[in-house]
């Protein structure tokens, strides 16, 4: 979707170098996707800067500071890891968006993937309180999307899982055991009473905490 007489698709050229950048990272080839993926944000910035921003355009050009950001955190760089993501923050933000309450509910969720991103980059560095705060914040988000009328996404459940396995890091078992519960009822509305290896890691990680509790 374009809004706008100005609005401008994504040329076809930067996203061959996001992905091709993507597959340099797979294969461990980090300067080569630096490269490819620092080529494919230059153009979407240029169709960013000059062009009427749409939630599409605005997620487009996060995903590759997102991706870019993911090739420096490979490479244990982490500052640029930081870096890149709070770019990533500031363009979904600072969107636009037809909704009257907020961000177009696609932009809410690249949003909240993120702060998840930033609480697995803050792991990394060893800083629990820091990735806790992120994992929160990436769980309201989710929360936010839940619609009544539909199951759970695996995105909330993931961010439920993400939050609760730093509680448990940190000796806050309660609280991690409330939140994996909640992931457990999550999974049975996404999935059923057909019991999965997702759902059995669970109920597994339940009972340790029990335990502990």
């Amino acid at each position: 979707r374009m809004s706008g007489p100005n609005a401008q698709p994504v040329p076809e050229t930067a996203d061959t170098h996001h992905k091709l950048g993507v597959v340099h990272m797979r294969r461990g080839s980090l300067s080569a996707a630096r490269s490819c993926l620092g080529t494919a944000l230059e153009a979407k910035k240029g169709i960013y800067k000059g062009s009427t921003r749409t939630p599409e355009l605005c997620e487009s050009v996060a995903e590759t500071y997102r991706a870019l950001a993911s090739a420096c955190a490979q490479g244990k760089d982490f500052d640029g890891a930081e870096d890149q993501l709070e770019k990533a923050l500031a363009v979904l933000e600072g969107c636009p968006s037809d909704d009257k309450e907020g961000l177009a509910p696609s932009t809410l969720s690249s949003v909240a993937s993120v702060r998840t991103e930033m609480g697995d980059l803050a792991g990394a560095r060893g800083d629990l309180s820091m990735a806790q705060e992120h994992y929160r914040d990436a769980l309201e988000l989710r929360r936010e999307l839940c619609s009544e009328s539909a199951p759970p996404s695996p995105e909330f459940v993931e961010a439920l899982n993400k939050l609760g396995y730093a509680h448990a890091l940190n000796g806050d078992n309660m609280e991690a055991l409330e939140l994996y519960e909640e992931s457990l009822e999550a999974q049975r509305l996404i999935h059923g009473d057909k019991e999965n290896e997702e759902m059995a890691g669970t109920m597994r990680t339940i009972e340790v905490l029990r335990a502990r509790c």
